[in-house]
């Protein structure tokens, strides 16, 4: 089931509770338009399911508006959502150039490939695949674009956190919480593929040492695929 919550007036989050999928809406008053009149919506990160999208347009629908814009806070690639709204403006990393009418609101470009909308006056902060709470971060673009993307988000002033997928962070001591979670593991991964690089440990031995020592990790997988790309990123 996908249930509509609004975070301030104009903020909305459809979070898909079997899913934690989230989409971010901004709507109406959201974007500077007059309440009478049909809302535009601007979507962060719709979702990538028929079941979500037809979610998004029910309420647009609902809303008796329509989608005018598409942020996405990572790379798309061949998004469903880019056909179901083939009209919207589409806003990513590949593209910060392209406008939208958004008054109030920041395209924030956190680190290479990473974006997030930022609204002063709410105190929000849609951040895409960062600080999720569900999952460990993901560092295919490089932990130490993570790392900076961390750094960016903190210095916001934000009391309210809506990750990609997983719940809404609310509150500074939440928040806080999150990017030292984030920033921890990150830094201790970093450290662990240094210490193993300088000793000269091949990779598959460290990988296979970190399959048996995780084995009952819920997220090994990842956890795994973050060790390929830092030793990538830190062994050139």
């Amino acid at each position: 089931m996908i249930q509509g919550l609004e975070l301030s007036p104009g903020v909305w989050v459809l979070q898909n509770e079997e899913t934690g999928r989230n989409i971010g809406v901004v709507t109406g008053s959201g974007v500077g338009t007059d309440e009478s009149a049909p809302a535009d919506l601007v979507v962060v990160d719709p979702g990538d399911s028929q079941l979500e999208l037809d979610a998004l347009a029910r309420f647009a629908a609902d809303m008796g508006g329509q989608v005018v814009a598409l942020v996405f806070t990572g790379d798309p690639g061949s998004h469903l959502a880019l056909e179901r709204f083939p009209e919207a403006t589409v806003v990513a990393p590949q593209n910060l150039g392209n406008a939208i009418s958004l008054p109030g609101w920041e395209i924030e470009s956190l680190s290479p490939g990473k974006l997030g909308m930022y609204s002063k006056k709410a105190r929000l902060l849609f951040c895409g695949e960062l600080l999720t709470a569900a999952a460990i971060p993901d560092l295919m673009l490089g932990a130490d674009n993570y790392l900076l993307a961390l750094e960016k988000a903190e210095a916001l002033n934000t009391v309210l956190v809506v990750p990609k997928s997983g719940p809404v962070a609310q509150g500074k001591k939440a928040i806080r919480e999150r990017i030292a979670a984030d920033r921890e593991y990150t830094q201790n991964l970093v450290r662990h593929v240094l210490t193993s690089i300088a000793a000269r440990f091949p990779r598959e031995r460290v990988l296979s040492v970190a399959r048996d020592v995780y084995e009952d990790y819920p997220f090994l997988e990842a956890h795994l695929r973050n060790l390929e790309a830092a030793w990538g990123e830190f062994s050139r």
